[in-house]
Parts: C-alpha cells; sequence; structure tokens
C-alpha cells in the first residue's frame, strides 16, 4: 500500500511538472506575440513621427497626410489591443455594473471611426432606433471596435461590411457580417478560445488571438451571449445578444 501510494504520489508530480512546463511555454509563446503585436504599431507611429519632426517643411502635403494618419490607425491599433490586454489582465468578471445603453447611438458612433481608419464601405441594416440595454457603454464599444476591426481586415477592400441590430421583448442582438474569409464549421468553437488563430486568417494578418475571447468575456459579464456563423455565400456574422433595459432611455 506504501509502494501504490509513492506511485500515485510520483505520478501527480510528474503531472504537475508538465503542467508548469505547458504553461511555462504557453507564457512564453504568448510574451512573444503580445511584444511583436505591441511593438509593430510603435515602431510606426515613432518612425512616422521622426519624419514629420525632422522634414515636416519639405514634406509633400499629401506625404505629410500619409503620416498622421498612419500615426492615428498605430495609435488606435496600440490602444484597441491595451484595452483587450487589460481585460484579461482582470480575469473572467461575474458581473459589471449597467446602465441604460442607446444601442444605435452606440454603433453608429464606433462605425463611424471606423469609417474614417479604414476607409471602408459600413452600413447599419435591419436597425431600429430607439431600442436600449443594460451595458456599460465603454466595454461594449470594445467589443463592437473588435468586431468590425476583424470584419474589415478580414475581407477585401472594396467588400461591404454590415451591421444589423433585432430586438424581442427581452433582449437586443448586433451582429456584423462580412465578405472575406469567414472560417470551417469546426473553427467555430476554437474562435472563442485564447490565442487560437487559423492558417489562413495568420496569412491575411498578424494578431494574438484575444478579440474574441475578450468580446466573450465582456457579454457574458452582462448576462448576454456572443455566436459566430458562415455566411451562405461566403464570409463571417459575428453577433452578441444583451438584455434590454427595463427603463426607457432618456436622450
Amino acid at each position: 500500500r506504501a509502494l501504490e501510494r509513492e506511485r500515485e504520489a510520483n505520478s501527480a508530480l510528474r503531472r504537475s511538472e508538465a503542467e508548469l512546463a505547458a504553461a511555462g511555454r504557453a507564457k512564453d509563446e504568448f510574451l512573444g506575440l503580445v511584444s511583436h503585436e505591441l511593438k509593430t504599431p510603435i515602431t510606426t507611429i515613432y518612425g512616422d513621427a521622426v519624419i514629420l519632426e525632422r522634414r515636416s517643411d519639405g514634406l509633400d502635403p499629401a506625404v505629410r497626410d500619409s503620416l498622421v494618419v498612419d500615426i492615428r490607425a498605430e495609435s488606435e491599433r496600440l490602444h484597441s489591443l491595451i484595452d483587450d490586454l487589460l481585460v484579461l489582465a482582470r480575469g473572467q468578471q461575474s458581473e459589471v455594473e449597467r446602465e441604460p445603453v442607446m444601442v444605435r447611438r452606440l454603433v453608429d458612433q464606433v462605425v463611424q471611426r471606423e469609417r474614417r481608419s479604414s476607409g471602408r464601405l459600413i452600413e447599419v441594416e435591419d436597425a431600429e432606433t430607439d431600442v436600449t440595454v443594460e451595458a456599460l457603454p465603454g466595454y461594449v464599444e470594445q467589443v463592437l471596435r473588435n468586431l468590425l476591426s476583424n470584419a474589415v481586415k478580414y475581407s477585401g477592400p472594396g467588400s461591404p461590411v454590415t451591421i444589423g441590430i433585432r430586438s424581442d421583448p427581452e433582449a437586443v442582438a448586433v451582429e456584423v457580417r462580412d465578405r472575406g474569409i469567414g472560417f470551417a464549421d469546426d473553427e467555430i468553437e476554437q474562435l472563442f478560445t485564447p490565442f487560437y488563430r487559423s492558417d489562413r486568417a495568420a496569412a491575411v494578418s498578424s494578431g494574438v488571438g484575444i478579440g474574441l475571447v475578450v468580446c466573450k468575456r465582456v457579454i457574458e459579464a452582462h448576462g448576454g451571449r456572443i455566436w459566430a456563423r458562415q455566411r451562405k455565400r461566403g464570409g463571417a456574422a459575428v453577433g452578441f445578444e444583451l438584455p434590454r433595459a427595463t427603463v426607457p432611455h432618456e436622450p
């Protein structure tokens, strides 16, 4: 019996050592990915700023404007990544303080910013104008930014992106749709796991693979749900649903 206990203890020790080693490898991989994703926009911002500082007077106005646009776009990319990392660092949130939020107004604000930064055609359709949810506005904005950014990133420059807003007496659903590279049926569950990126997604753009994980955590902390589906003629649709506000919001 003593020998059996010793074997069980040794087996448990080996499992613990293997788990620690795997965790260490995962941490190193994560730090490498995050380091790359943080350094890329910082390098662009720094390089463009140096050019503007040293050669501003002699630059063609179109070149100067292009540098400013790059700095703004990379700053927004950096800001979004830091927001995502902060959500992950906080861990699983069981509940967040909520307030009535007008969905269409928030969607329009995020869409306008994405249109300016990407130059893409983004349309809001199936939209009710006065539906209100119980949510923390900054977190829902973060989710919308992530979903729109993915739709723009993984679809062609001339391909439209649409957002649908629908409601029932209990909840409001928002769905971002594109005609991009999409994903396979067996990938859907993996899309919401940390650091997952398909081969075709990695071929289109770099990334850490945390955006949809953050979206899932935020939406579920609000008592909602999130999903992804393939579109019939190609592309992806990713959406979320949040509880409707019980008290109408006063504009």
